[in-house]
């Protein structure tokens, strides 16, 4: 369920999936739409350990445009390729672009994705990187390109961060963070936030825009 309240938290609407979608991340659109993404899952349409990435478009009253998902989810059927979304961004033209992650057919393990949609939620390009990473964070920036923070979880995180344009080719990627951490966010003079944990002490980097 998503739902939207007041400032005064008065519930205004509520909105309702037609699955059981798990959201990890809502961005506002273009004339206050709304795109809410994450994954499928439950017991619909495929069976138990479904896993699809979803996306759906909401508008101004709560009312949903389109909702999108992806691959079969389950392992033992289908395409047998499992995905997922944590974070969306919302574009100009009524579209947006979602990060997350794809795994190869068959398995739980698979490539970072990122996939761009168009204001009917039509598929526009898609974009794998690298192997057993999870895209966590798109950012869009100043330039009009956007980062992309993946790592493959876990305490040795191994993160990368790739710079790719608006037809999501890769501009330039850095490697090496050999650590848990994570993109918190840009900063005013589009330095790029990073938080995290190493050996139980936390730190805070801050880098230049490229």
């Amino acid at each position: 369920v998503f739902k939207k309240y007041s400032s005064t938290c008065v519930l205004e609407w509520q909105n309702t999936t037609s699955t059981d979608q798990y959201t990890h991340s809502v961005a506002t659109g273009p004339n206050q739409t709304y795109f809410v993404a994450g994954y499928a899952s439950g017991w619909r349409p495929t069976g138990s350990n479904d896993s699809r990435l979803n996306v759906r478009k909401v508008d101004a009253r709560g009312v949903t445009i389109w909702e999108k998902s992806f691959n079969s989810g389950h392992t033992g059927t289908g395409d047998r390729i499992r995905s997922d979304s944590y974070d969306v961004v919302a574009m100009n033209d009524g579209g947006c672009i979602t990060c997350g992650r794809i795994s190869n057919p068959g398995t739980e393990s698979g490539p970072a994705l990122v996939m761009r949609l168009d204001l009917n939620g039509d598929t526009l390009w898609t974009r794998k990187f690298l192997n057993a990473q999870t895209a966590y964070k798109i950012e869009p920036i100043q330039d009009g390109n956007f980062l992309v923070y993946m790592d493959r979880g876990g305490t040795d995180a191994r993160g990368n961060l790739v710079k790719i344009n608006a037809n999501g080719e890769t501009l330039w990627t850095q490697y090496g963070y050999d650590y848990w951490m994570q993109m918190t966010g840009i900063a005013s003079d589009g330095g790029i936030i990073f938080s995290g944990s190493y050996d139980w002490s936390g730190f805070f980097i801050k880098a230049s825009p490229d």
